[in-house]
């Protein structure tokens, strides 16, 4: 499944502009919908791929979805951004797609239990997650890596009948290629 968008144009806007509270913010505000556009797109996917109805599980795979990216996200950012300006980044990347989610919510208290929810699982999924190494390529072994780990988690909550290996595969590929799309280097390219 590759990505058509190419949010490359999107990054030009910020090219040789410091890395500021200010142009994070911006950038954060960009990057908020195409996250949560990918999720959705990729929970969609799944159900198309699995030949099953995901309709009772798509919110927790977009949960699950939205929470695997940002911590992808937070690995990479680390590359390009100081400690300081990299947890100011993602807090933000994390306000932003709390507030464009709770517009989908009719009353306050949902909302509140909604951002206290995602923030919560945030920070158990970067314990969770932080402990995984990336795979390398080098000897083709994914096992056991972020991504192995993770598809593992989208496979108990599909249910598919799918052999395990499979939905792995598939979750890997349609990840990294969004991950990819996002083009976070050029994204804090200043």
């Amino acid at each position: 499944m590759k990505n058509k968008f190419n949010n490359e144009m999107f990054w030009e806007q910020f090219k040789g502009k410091k890395n500021t509270e200010n142009i994070l913010t911006q950038k954060a505000s960009f990057l908020a919908p195409l996250i949560i556009d990918q999720a959705i797109k990729n929970s969609c996917s799944m159900s198309t791929e699995f030949n099953k109805d995901l309709d009772n599980n798509s919110e927790k795979i977009i949960f699950e979805l939205l929470l695997f990216y940002l911590h992808l996200i937070d690995r990479i950012t680390s590359q390009y951004l100081q400690i300081n300006q990299r947890g100011f980044f993602i807090q933000t990347l994390i306000l932003e797609i709390e507030k464009l989610f709770s517009k989908t919510y009719k009353n306050k208290e949902d909302v509140t239990n909604f951002c206290s929810v995602f923030e919560k699982s945030y920070n158990e999924r970067q314990v969770e997650y932080g402990q995984y190494k990336m795979p390398t390529g080098k000897d083709g072994d994914i096992k056991d890596t972020l991504f192995w780990e993770f598809g593992k988690k989208i496979a108990d909550i599909t249910k598919s009948d799918t052999t395990l290996l499979v939905v792995i595969m598939y979750v890997q590929t349609i990840t990294i290629d969004s991950v990819s799309s996002f083009k976070i280097p050029n994204l804090f390219n200043e």
